[in-house]
């Protein structure tokens, strides 16, 4: 394995991690605002 293919293993294994962590992230932030905006609606229907 040459210094070339280290390296990009590296940066795949980087990329993914970081990836899913921004991928989690979103999912969270929707989710949340999608929780409020269901309490938004059950309070203002009553």
């Amino acid at each position: 394995m040459n210094i070339k293919e280290q390296y990009l293993n590296i940066s795949t294994y980087i990329g993914g991690i970081i990836y899913s962590a921004l991928t989690g992230l979103i999912l969270r932030i929707l989710f949340e605002i999608n929780s409020e905006v269901n309490i938004n609606d059950k309070t203002w229907l009553g």
